[in-house]
């Protein structure tokens, strides 16, 4: 089986919450690894350069705009 999707952001922001609902209502496997983007560490700043979330991870994968992650 595969991994389960990376969600990177926090549950306080209305776009990870977009995407955490379309994950949800789509039967999609995930975790969210709950970060405040602007006390992040240079990992995250690496995928997310302008340190915007949510940020999903798929093995070598990374998107990083919610509207995008949806379509």
């Amino acid at each position: 089986m595969a991994e389960p999707l990376l969600i990177i952001g926090s549950y306080l922001s209305p776009y990870v919450r977009k995407v955490l609902v379309l994950l949800e209502l789509k039967g999609i496997a995930y975790r969210i690894d709950p970060i405040v983007p602007f006390f992040g560490d240079e990992a995250f700043e690496r995928l997310s350069p302008l340190r915007q979330i949510p940020v999903l991870v798929d093995g070598d994968f990374v998107l990083n705009d919610s509207s995008v992650i949806c379509q």
